[in-house]
């Protein structure tokens, strides 16, 4: 999953570095126009030479010298201030939506959510179904929504998978529920169900699958071929929800972790 850095503008320090690389621009030009004149001119004197045509060329280059690459210099320092930027975080576009990072928060939005992507003035704005904008300032914006915008497209275009119905979480205890995922292509009670790995791997991959059947998918793959797995492992690697991802990790490895796997069913219960 491909990832760009989140950045903040640093406006108020642009600022200020403004107010002090403009005076030092203008300084530097003066000082560039003095050294043009007085640099050639001692020279010519230190060699001896009196001509005064001469002198006027030598100190006529110098000063448009000393002014250009002050000028120059300036300039160049100045646009630097301006695209002046600090990294606070990782933004990331996966087969399930976006996810950013900063501060130490992870914020996620799944593509159910998100109407539209934009870009708008070097930024990635994301219209949000039910909720305000999301803005996030990302280097490289366009390629973000670009992204983003292909990735919502495969997700909206891609057919809505057919459930495994022995994998239903109906109320039960999940702790019974993983077991009996477990269970599924073991034989036991479900070996007259034709359920097979391919399917299971193609629910668990799947990012237009309900949350419980990819996670039941999963849970079921945990002793499968090492072909199966990887593949799981490759999805869980492309999404995006950290939640989910960690409840498919817990769950292709055959970790009980009840509660990072509740955190991920609670996300898909609630309302978008």
């Amino acid at each position: 999953m491909k990832q760009w850095t989140l950045i903040i503008p640093l406006r108020f320090v642009r600022r200020l570095l403004h107010a002090v690389v403009l005076p030092a621009t203008s300084f530097a030009i003066m000082l560039g126009l003095a050294l043009g004149i007085a640099l050639p001119l001692a020279a010519l004197n230190a060699v001896g030479i009196r001509s005064g045509v001469l002198a006027l060329v030598a100190a006529v280059v110098g000063v448009v010298s000393g002014a250009t690459g002050a000028y120059m210099a300036g300039d160049r320092l100045n646009e630097r201030v301006r695209r002046l930027r600090a990294p606070i975080g990782t933004a990331s576009v996966g087969v399930d939506g976006v996810r950013w990072r900063h501060f130490g928060w992870t914020d996620f939005i799944g593509w159910t959510r998100i109407r539209d992507i934009e870009e708008r003035r070097g930024t990635a704005v994301l219209h949000v179904e039910a909720g305000p904008d999301v803005v996030l300032q990302v280097r490289d914006a366009a390629t973000f929504v670009h992204a983003a915008k292909e990735a919502a497209q495969r997700y909206r275009d891609a057919p809505t998978p057919q459930p495994i119905t022995a994998l239903e979480l109906a109320g039960e205890n999940l702790g019974d529920w993983l077991a009996r995922a477990r269970s599924l292509l073991r034989g036991g009670s479900y070996r007259d169900a034709d359920i097979g790995e391919e399917q299971c791997v193609r629910i668990a991959i799947d990012p237009r699958a309900p949350v419980s059947q990819r996670i039941g998918s999963a849970a079921a793959l945990s002793k499968a071929s090492d072909d199966a797995r990887a593949r799981v492992r490759v999805a869980i690697e492309e999404t995006a929800d950290p939640a989910l991802a960690n409840a498919l990790e817990d769950a292709l490895e055959g970790r009980a972790d009840e509660t990072a796997m509740r955190r991920a069913l609670d996300r898909e219960r609630a309302p978008s």
